[in-house]
């Protein structure tokens, strides 16, 4: 059946502004908010078809109740079918410049899984400039409109896009529309408030249907004349509520309840039966064979394919076609091709009604069809947070790559989920020092500092290695020093150190590099810094780690009154003919002190040269902490060579880039 719009002109005329002023090239957001039932998705529906009407791009997602946990998974929706029905040159000129550092790190556009690159820190940022900029090449060629519905269970790094997304977009000629559950807190309050909050978010609330519009849907809805009383009746059950009309009229033709003056008892009687009882008495009343698809289909969500719901339900194909079938005719799923749940509400009421032991154990079985079926680890982890731990190593090993794969696309919040469900599977015992590193480095990406710090300390002593022991103190240090505890993170690193000396020199110097980063942060410690850093006073520079003590022996020497060529000497000996460049990344911050150094000694050329170097490596890496950090150097360099317009517009470019 066509979706029936029924006084919703005064929408339907807003969202033809927007679309209008997207088409000149002013993008906006359209946010329709309302209760379960209302017509959101119904309007959000009618928003793309006047899209693809006037020639617009359309990017559409759902957000989805159990999909909260799949990280980027909103986005995906999105960007991926597009990207694909590309032709070469089109998809090539979508993901140029930061955009295809983007779609690599979330393995979209058919790039898989990629290797990493950055800091994890740098990453969450990286993704969400780089998804701009993807929508932004898309705009170039003709105007975007970026629709999800159930924008309250997107997942967090999807909505944090969205937030990102609908603060840039004056001058570009996207459309954002939303749709949002009025009173759903979703996966992340927060996020959800700024989106729908935005100053510039035009909210659309479809009001209940009065008498007379309900009274012409169920006339539509039951193929005949529908009486005064009985129309009023249903409106009072309802409040005009469309769905919630649907539903009735779907259980009035059960029960065989004419439309005249004399069923309107019979539809008061009805009314105070909840929209679940409804779903699950008609349901009820259908094969087993389609309880048992219907109840697969709800755990498994709204990605599912029949054959997957037909494994899960322990049907045949032919068997899972028949009972989806069923389903269409009772109004359980919708008429589409693939088996999709007519309202979240319908989903919602089946998987509430499944015994949460039963639920756990379809989790766990989706896990394994999904597994199967050449899922990847981060499409599985979803359902294997909701399954019982049973000491299955396997299960621990898939969580485990979620979480990396969650890191490196920016979710560590979820990345954190996924390790403390596999910590509770429990993994192996060989393998619990890395599980407990790999939580606590996600933790601490997280910004929950207490808990990386708690969790680096038992990894550390759990760890067997010495190399790989004396390396974790460099986490476990910044994770103390975030949390404000500079004693005990100086302690940390004094023990990585004395651990270190033994074995790898380099792996000491790169702990001796951290400790005079970090002791600044505690007053007894820096006092006595330039005597213990004068120690390394004779490197050359000759590997990475060495370049990164001369750094910071190079910014003690200059902020502690030493002479300007002793200063310099250790800067350009820092850089190491560009070692600390090629090593460490533009995204350094001890190659940012060296060229500091370097400006602060008058010795331009140099750092100017380097910088240039740098900003190349940034750019080339997609990596926007590095082209922030290397603009505000570049803003201290034209500050000090006196060019105040070039500091004035470097210090803004860095400003952009850290948001």
């Amino acid at each position: 059946m066509q979706p029936v719009l029924l006084e919703r002109d005064l929408e339907l005329d807003a969202l033809r502004r927007a679309l209008s002023r997207a088409q000149e090239g002013e993008g906006g957001l359209v946010a329709v908010e309302g209760p379960a039932g209302i017509g959101k998705t119904r309007l959000l529906r009618a928003g793309q078809a006047l899209a693809e009407e006037h020639g617009l791009l359309v990017l559409a997602a759902r957000g989805g109740e159990l999909e909260t946990e799949f990280p980027n998974g909103v986005v995906r929706q999105l960007v991926e079918r597009p990207l694909m029905a590309c032709t070469p040159e089109e998809r090539a000129a979508a993901l140029v410049g930061p955009a295809g550092q983007a779609a690599a790190a979330l393995g979209i556009a058919g790039s898989g899984d990629t290797e990493e690159s950055g800091e994890p820190e740098d990453r969450a940022f990286a993704v969400l400039h780089g998804l701009y900029w993807l929508v932004a090449n898309l705009a170039a060629t003709r105007p975007v409109l970026v629709c999800v519905d159930d924008v309250h269970w997107a997942d967090p790094p999807s909505l944090r896009f969205l937030v990102y997304l609908a603060r840039r977009l004056e001058g570009l000629g996207v459309l954002m529309l939303v749709t949002a559950r009025s009173g759903e807190q979703g996966a992340d309050p927060q996020l959800l408030h700024e989106l729908l909050a935005d100053p510039a978010a035009q909210m659309v609330s479809p009001r209940p249907l009065s008498p007379e519009a309900a009274r012409e849907l169920l006339g539509k809805l039951l193929d005949d004349a529908v009486d005064a009383p009985f129309a009023a009746a249903c409106h009072e059950v309802t409040s005009g509520n469309p769905f919630l009309l649907r539903q009735l009229a779907d259980a009035v033709r059960a029960d065989g309840v004419a439309p005249k003056a004399m069923g309107a008892d019979r539809v008061r009687a009805l009314g105070p039966r909840t929209v679940a009882r409804s779903i699950l008495l008609r349901l009820g009343h259908q094969s087993e064979a389609a309880a048992r698809f219907a109840r697969a289909l709800a755990v498994l969500g709204l990605e599912a394919s029949l054959r997957e719901a037909a494994s899960l339900a322990g049907l045949s194909p032919a068997e899972a076609a028949r009972a989806a079938d069923d389903l269409r005719v009772i109004d359980v799923l919708d008429a589409g091709p693939d088996p999709a749940f007519v309202h979240p509400i319908v989903r919602r009421a089946i998987y509430a009604d499944i015994p949460q032991a039963e639920r756990g154990a379809m989790h766990a079985a989706a896990a394994r069809v999904l597994l199967a079926d050449g899922a990847l680890p981060r499409e599985v982890a979803p359902h294997l947070l909701s399954a019982d731990p049973a000491g299955d190593p396997e299960v621990a090993a898939t969580l485990r790559k979620a979480a990396e794969r969650a890191v490196h696309e920016g979710a560590p919040a979820i990345a954190v989920r996924f390790l403390e469900r596999a910590l509770d599977e429990p993994p192996p015992d060989e393998d619990r020092a890395d599980l407990l590193y790999e939580l606590g480095r996600a933790n601490l990406v997280a910004g929950d500092t207490t808990a990386a710090a708690r969790v680096l300390q038992q990894s550390v002593r759990c760890t067997m290695d010495p190399a790989t022991r004396a390396q974790r103190h460099v986490p476990l240090a910044r994770a103390l020093a975030a949390a404000e505890s500079a004693s005990a993170a100086i302690e940390a690193l004094e023990s990585g150190i004395e651990l270190a000396e033994k074995i790898d020199r380099d792996l000491a110097l790169r702990l001796e590099a951290e400790l005079s980063a970090i002791g600044v942060l505690r007053d007894t410690f820096s006092q006595g810094l330039g005597k213990r850093l004068e120690r390394f006073a004779d490197l050359e520079g000759a590997t990475a780690a060495e370049c990164l003590v001369l750094a910071n022996l190079a910014r003690h020497a200059a902020l502690n009154g030493r002479p300007s060529t002793e200063a310099a000497d250790l800067a350009r000996r820092a850089l190491g003919d560009g070692l600390l460049l090629r090593d460490e990344g533009a995204e350094s911050i001890p190659l940012h002190h060296a060229l500091f150094v370097l400006l602060l000694c008058d010795e331009m050329d140099v750092a100017r040269a380097t910088l240039a170097s740098a900003f190349a490596d940034a750019h080339s890496e997609g990596s926007v902490f590095g082209v922030g950090v290397c603009s505000l150097t570049s803003a201290f360099i034209a500050l000090r060579a006196g060019e105040l317009l070039v500091a004035e517009a470097e210090g803004r470019a860095a400003l952009a880039a850290f948001g």
